[in-house]
């Protein structure tokens, strides 16, 4: 309940949409993990085609002048594909094997290290901060 709900929770589409709303229009949002998943049809494109309207894009490749969205929080869930630091790659989250007893996932957050490239902190959510890459 705490991650989902709590004043610490992680990311959720919401507050995406309520990033996206505040980005330029025609901006381009980067995220290594698209690379991996749909590069058409991701969670950016179907927000910005249904939602926002405001010709948002994303790229699997972060460059100068792009945008990042940054979770402060992130779900320590094994197999969970997190972006490095430094927005060039992304990496499995691993975790130890639970014990016999745990018979259900334990749904851990825990605090999202800081981006490690040069940025500019562009806004702060209470889920995410979102930098401009320069």
């Amino acid at each position: 309940m705490a991650a989902k709900y709590g004043p610490n929770r992680v990311m959720n589409t919401q507050d995406i949409i309520d990033v996206m709303r505040q980005l330029p229009n025609n901006a381009v949002i980067c995220d290594p993990r698209i690379a991996r998943k749909r590069k058409v049809t991701n969670q950016y494109n179907y927000i910005d085609t249904y939602i926002t309207h405001k010709g948002i894009t994303a790229q699997s490749t972060c460059q100068m002048g792009t945008y990042v969205i940054h979770p402060k929080r992130i779900l320590n869930i094994a197999g969970n594909f997190l972006n490095t630091q430094n927005y060039q790659a992304i990496y499995p989250l691993k975790r130890e094997t639970p014990r016999p007893l745990e018979l259900w996932p334990v749904l851990k957050t825990e605090k999202n290290g800081p981006i490690a490239r040069s940025a500019r902190l562009i806004m702060e959510k209470p889920t995410s901060d979102v930098y401009q890459l320069f």
